[in-house]
């Protein structure tokens, strides 16, 4: 079953009056082979997809449970996708380019992104869920901060309008360490 959430059909319908059409299509186009990825991977697992909602912060797959191995292996199955894509550019550049930015996107050790999941599982092989927990806030505060750092730079060099980027952070801030959720 596939439900949409939230704000989930006004972002696809404001999407292609803000973005050109062929950039809208491509970026749906690698963010579908993305999760596909994940999809095939999940079923090779020997897992099974029950549900699929879309919403505006990203694709969310509902499984049976998996091993913290099975989980790591479906979480890099989807920008090993977008890795694959992105090696088309040659012939379909667009396309491989959305798909470049996404799996790059995607890779960052934060909340539940892909690099997130990734993270998790790596931390839980070694360490208590507690300790785990606690390093993964660590990190993601760090790359958070760092990305932060980034725009600031940026938008000093080129003395643009990239603050506005800045106001996606406290979001990020207030869910993953004043809601301390489980990893």
């Amino acid at each position: 079953m596939i439900r949409c959430r939230g704000f989930f059909y006004l972002l696809l319908a404001l999407l292609p009056l803000v973005v050109p059409l062929q950039w809208f299509l491509a970026a749906i186009i690698a963010a579908a082979v993305h999760e596909l990825f994940h999809y095939f991977m999940i079923l090779a697992t020997g897992n099974s997809v029950y549900s699929l909602e879309l919403t505006c912060r990203g694709t969310i797959m509902h499984t049976s449970s998996m091993t913290c191995i099975q989980e790591l292996f479906c979480a890099l199955a989807g920008p090993a996708g977008s890795i694959l894509l992105f090696c088309c550019y040659p012939w379909i550049p667009r396309i491989a380019l959305c798909a470049g930015i996404q799996g790059t996107f995607n890779l960052l050790p934060i909340g539940t992104l892909d690099g997130g999941r990734i993270l998790s599982c790596l931390l839980q092989m070694y360490f208590n869920k507690d300790t785990a927990s606690m390093i993964k806030r660590i990190i993601e505060a760090a790359v958070l901060l760092t990305v932060a750092g980034g725009i600031i730079c940026i938008a000093e060099m080129y003395n643009s309008a990239c603050y506005l980027l800045l106001l996606l952070l406290p979001r990020f801030l207030l869910e993953k360490f004043l809601a301390k959720k489980d990893i």
